[in-house]
């Protein structure tokens, strides 16, 4: 009888096990259709599929769809409903979603702003070795937001989430060696940072590294280097490289005056929200028409 009950149990954890394991086949495949819809930019269907791989309790699928919610792509932006399913994610441990709670506790986004929850989150994703959290730690603690400031601790984060690949903490370690924040000045370091997240594709390392160039900062001056990265930087959508693209343009500082160019960039700039750029439109459209 004992053999029989045993046997028993044994054939209904089986059961139970290849039927979880379905379940998660099949919600694993509804999340990447939705994810395939998404990076193709069509957010009504991969909500739809999104919301499909929820119901069969997918963690990846529930974070993503509190971004779409977060975000208003595909779906009404509501931020409570994008809180709720990132808290819903988080409690299944996923990493991406506990990261994307705490950014809702520090911003107050779907809840109420509590810092000490938002470090607390960030924390938790951070040893589960998520970029972006180790990042977001590093700036608190640059900061004092949320835990007492201190350089030493944020530029910890910042060398750490730099070594994962995070071109903002490169940025900002570069910024840390440059002054001496957390650890000793090294320009040399600095500049071999900021380099990187310019490999990288970052746009304001990019601005940053044109600047230095045309300056002579760290490095040999070098206008068209200079000029160059700085180009690269406003084609990405920085808007203050656009903006002072323009400007230059229009000056002809350390570049050849261009005027439609000029107003090329500038309206670039002004069309990002820039509003310095909306003004200085306004001025040269009294003298260009093309500028209106």
């Amino acid at each position: 009888m004992l053999k029989n009950i045993t046997s028993y149990i044994f054939i209904c954890f089986i059961l139970i096990s290849c039927s979880s394991t379905d379940k998660m086949q099949r919600a694993r495949k509804l999340y990447n259709k939705g994810l395939d819809y998404y990076e193709g930019k069509n957010y009504y269907k991969a909500v739809s599929y999104y919301r499909k791989a929820v119901r069969l309790e997918f963690p990846l699928a529930m974070n993503d769809l509190g971004v779409c919610y977060l975000h208003g792509k595909g779906v009404t932006q509501n931020t409570y409903k994008a809180f709720k399913l990132f808290k819903q994610a988080a409690d299944l441990d996923n990493e991406l979603a506990i990261y994307n709670l705490g950014n809702c506790y520090l911003r107050g986004r779907g809840t109420r702003k509590n810092l000490r929850k938002a470090i607390k989150y960030f924390t938790k994703a951070a040893k589960l070795r998520v970029p972006i959290a180790i990042y977001n730690l590093g700036t608190c603690y640059f900061q004092g937001i949320g835990v007492e400031q201190n350089y030493y601790n944020a530029f910890k984060y910042f060398l750490e989430a730099a070594n994962l690949g995070n071109t903002y903490a490169m940025i900002n370690l570069g910024h840390c060696y440059e002054n001496g924040l957390g650890t000793q000045k090294d320009y040399t370091k600095a500049f071999s940072w900021l380099r990187k997240a310019t490999d990288l594709g970052n746009e304001l390392a990019m601005y940053t590294l044109g600047n230095c160039y045309i300056n002579g900062l760290y490095v040999q001056k070098d206008l068209d280097k200079g000029i160059s990265y700085i180009q690269k930087s406003a084609n990405k959508g920085f808007v203050l490289a656009m903006y002072n693209l323009g400007i230059m343009y229009y000056n002809g500082n350390k570049i050849r005056q261009n005027i439609p160019m000029s107003i090329f960039y500038l309206k670039k700039a002004a069309q990002a929200g820039y509003k310095p750029a909306k003004a200085f439109l306004l001025v040269l459209a009294n003298k260009y028409p093309s500028a209106r």
